[in-house]
């Protein structure tokens, strides 16, 4: 008896999946990413179920996956990543970059705050900043904007247009 067999590839446009958390994806009630800043969403069973039943049917189910950041580099952009707005800020004075993706809602110092501090010290390095949120009413667009943010995103965004936007800000 021959056997078939079916690949099935499931693409979004997401933020991707870190390596580090690629593991624990299948396991049930865990969701990877920081849950400081990261609003969990869902019940997290879809992929554990999935898997359980791929595999009764002697199927295999496995993630692949870049994150923004992956991409950026092979775009041949040079990344730094900060993990709260003071770390973020202390990049900026170590690392002057032309252009920083700052996510609204950080620990310790959320995006709006960082970007008003840059804006106000112009010691530091001005760099371009796309400010990239969940949240997406118009006023939290308007404060950005008026803190001196020269783009505002809102996720899920496909990495396409996030590369898109960053070529035209710094096109600017």
């Amino acid at each position: 008896m021959i056997r078939g067999y079916a690949r099935i590839a499931v693409k979004d446009n997401g933020p991707g999946i870190l390596e580090a958390y690629q593991g624990i994806v299948f396991e049930r009630f865990r969701q990877g990413g920081n849950t400081m800043t990261d609003k969990p969403q869902g019940t997290v069973l879809g992929l554990p179920i999935s898997r359980e039943i791929v595999e009764h049917f002697g199927g295999r189910l496995w993630v692949e996956s870049l994150s923004h950041d992956e991409v950026l580099k092979k775009k041949g952009f040079t990344t730094e990543t900060a993990g709260d707005g003071d770390m973020a800020l202390e990049k900026v004075r170590s690392f002057a970059p032309d252009l920083m993706l700052l996510d609204v809602m950080m620990p310790k110092k959320s995006g709006f705050e960082v970007c008003e501090i840059l804006r106000a010290d112009t010691a530091l390095s001005q760099p371009r900043i796309i400010m990239l949120t969940a949240k997406g009413r118009e006023t939290e667009q308007a404060k950005g904007l008026a803190l001196g943010a020269d783009a505002y995103m809102l996720k899920p965004f496909s990495t396409k247009d996030l590369v898109a936007k960053i070529r035209e800000i710094l096109s600017v």
